[in-house]
């Protein structure tokens, strides 16, 4: 069966977007801010991992992060239908560098 309950089972954890990490010597941490130059290729399987399917979120205001405009998006189940929603904010995150646009689990590095 599909997925129809509003961002049910969308998991911002699956994001595999990339940034550059501030202040651990440039390495790259993951993030569901996405470049709007890549907006069109969310749904492509290297945003998101465990083969769920990238859904940008228009509804969330955009950020600049690494000298580029970014917007948000989640990565939902492959079934998903409905309305995908950001779950996590920068005011919810425990991350250190919420503030300039970091994660919301873990410390964010790539695994």
């Amino acid at each position: 069966p599909k997925t129809t309950l509003a961002g049910s089972g969308c998991e911002e954890a699956k994001c595999r977007g990339t940034r550059i990490h501030p202040w651990v010597d440039n390495d790259l941490e993951f993030t569901c801010w996405i470049p709007l130059s890549q907006v069109e290729n969310v749904t492509h399987e290297s945003y998101c991992a465990d083969g769920y399917v990238g859904h940008y979120i228009p509804e969330v205001p955009t950020t600049v992060i690494d000298d580029e405009e970014r917007g948000w998006y989640t990565c939902c189940p492959p079934d998903f239908e409905g309305e995908a929603y950001q779950r996590c904010t920068y005011t919810d995150c425990a991350s250190p560098d919420w503030a300039t646009g970091g994660n919301c689990w873990a410390d964010g590095f790539q695994e």
